[in-house]
């Protein structure tokens, strides 16, 4: 049986499932009727609830489909084995600060010769020239970025005119041409071939990582999986990545390492969170360690959050962990004072019968813009874009969140 709940925004439709298949659903798998509904209800076949039930990464799916993956792992092998000095970049939003700190440690676990970047925010999205550059300074002759890189196109070619080979790795979906890398890996470059697309940044360079190692170092995988899939986890959960297939097998893995404590950034940044490790679930990654990390590039500067998942002092990641809670709490004084106003501004009557929202303030802070714009949609029901003013440009910049069924970037383009 259907039954639709009228609210005031949307419409919650919910099922009650035959009671003959929830009895035998709980009969064949041991499982309370409230589980067996919610399975049933979640679309779940049969065969793979075992699976469901208790995830392990040795399941997850095939990326060997994948393009440019086995490009990717040759040209790292030759920097590690060469002992070339290699750029990480990564991005300034949680993802991109975990997937970068995944890719540092992973080489240093490798022996490689690794320098950590993340760009400030004012520095623009992606891979710029400015990153090039510090590849330049401290001498690395190979970039690999981590969650941004898919439209670099001229930064590439700059890299390339000073003999600095670029491997991007990322999740974002890609123009109609892409950057003259030596390897672009990108789930949605082969969508129709992968199993599973939908990996986040710190996704796509977990499984490159885990791939690259399964080739050259088979023996190590279980611990780099057992290891890694932490900082995988916060990236999947902070991006809002669908939690099935493959994403949920290494949230399901990650919040176990989460829960292990074994990187002293992370366990700075639970005592400064007032979190206990034994009860992370994937909601306080979503509402306590995702948005601290988030603030560090929202508020102030995003090495923060990387060196703090980064390093292996303990006394620096103290130090880390204070100022990323400071941040935080900045932002959410910040984010509360941008709500009230943009909130009176999304139900006024002159934009009641807009289809789309864009609402702008001068003292807006560019970084906290976007996660109003969501609380904005969740109060109306409509796309929303908000801006605020960069004093440093003299424009106005900022970001959208849509709804399920209005695609916002394809709308942009």
């Amino acid at each position: 049986m259907i039954h639709t709940i009228h609210g005031t925004y949307y419409d919650w439709i919910t099922t009650d499932p035959d009671p003959a298949v929830v009895a035998d659903l709980c009969k064949l798998h041991n499982l309370t009727s409230v589980v067996a509904v919610v399975l049933i209800n979640r679309g779940i076949p049969t065969a793979d609830i075992p699976h469901f039930l208790t995830p392990r990464l040795d399941e997850m799916s095939s990326v060997d489909a994948m393009p440019g993956l086995d490009k990717a792992i040759q040209r790292i092998h030759q920097a590690i084995t060469t002992q070339e000095k290699i750029l990480v970049h990564g991005d300034y939003d949680c993802d991109g600060v975990t997937s970068a700190a995944l890719a540092v440690r992973a080489l240093q676990g490798l022996s490689a010769h690794v320098v950590g970047y993340v760009p400030k925010r004012a520095d623009g999205y992606d891979l710029q020239r400015a990153g090039v550059d510090e590849a330049r300074r401290i001498g690395a002759t190979l970039i690999i970025t981590t969650d941004c890189g898919v439209m670099a196109i001229d930064p590439v070619a700059y890299a390339k005119s000073f003999e600095i080979d670029v491997v991007i790795t990322d999740h974002h979906r890609p123009g109609p041409s892409l950057p003259d890398a030596v390897a672009v890996v990108n789930p949605y470059l082969a969508e129709k071939q992968l199993p599973f697309p939908h990996l986040c940044g710190a996704g796509v360079i977990f499984r490159v990582f885990d791939a690259y190692i399964r080739m050259w170092q088979p023996e190590i995988q279980p611990a780099f999986r057992k290891n890694f899939a932490d900082l995988a986890a916060i990236g999947t959960v902070a991006d809002v990545s669908p939690l099935t297939y493959d994403n949920r097998l290494i949230v399901s893995q990650g919040l176990q390492a989460l829960r292990a404590n074994r990187k002293v950034g992370l366990a700075a940044l639970y005592l400064a969170l007032n979190l206990d490790p034994k009860t992370i679930t994937a909601q306080s990654i979503a509402f306590q360690i995702a948005p601290a990390l988030n603030a560090a590039g929202r508020m102030g500067d995003p090495s923060i959050a990387f060196e703090l998942l980064s390093t292996k002092d303990v006394d620096r990641a103290v130090d880390l962990a204070r100022q990323v809670k400071d941040l935080n709490d900045a932002r959410k004084v910040a984010m509360q004072d941008v709500v009230s106003e943009a909130s009176v501004m999304a139900i006024s009557p002159d934009v009641a019968n807009h289809s789309v929202l864009v609402l702008h303030g001068k003292r807006w802070s560019k970084g906290i813009v976007g996660p109003v714009a969501s609380k904005i949609v969740d109060l109306t029901g409509k796309p929303c874009i908000m801006l605020g003013f960069d004093h440093d440009l003299g424009l106005y910049v900022g970001s959208g969140r849509s709804t399920s069924e209005f695609n916002l970037l394809e709308a942009l383009h």
